[in-house]
């Protein structure tokens, strides 16, 4: 893959590497959605970045939408505690295939 990153960790989720694809039959499945479970894609980038925006689309017509997507950064990994996690933006996602552009300069 060519795009600078590696899934390090997913938690809860089969398919990690899909949200780094450019393919459109490649799919991230969570497997438990509801309001007890967590799951978590932790991504490593292959350099020093600045991220601007974080791009989202469910491109799936049949699958449950999530509640909620929260998304967080760190400097460091693996984090010595939980604290270390910055909180990067949120989304509720609307159930239908546009793209949600988070922007984290506003």
């Amino acid at each position: 893959m060519d795009s600078g990153a590696t899934v390090i960790d997913s938690t809860g989720c089969s398919n990690g590497k899909s949200v780094l694809s450019k393919s459109i039959d490649e799919y991230l499945i969570i497997s438990k959605c509801n309001e007890n479970s967590k799951s978590s894609l932790i991504i490593n980038l292959s350099e020093d970045v600045t991220v601007d925006a974080i791009l989202v689309q469910n491109r799936e017509d049949f699958s449950a939408n999530l509640a909620e997507i929260k998304f967080f950064g760190s400097i460091d990994y693996p984090v010595k505690n939980e604290s270390q996690w910055i909180s990067l933006s949120s989304i509720i996602p609307i159930n239908d295939n546009r793209e949600h552009l988070l922007n984290l300069n506003d």
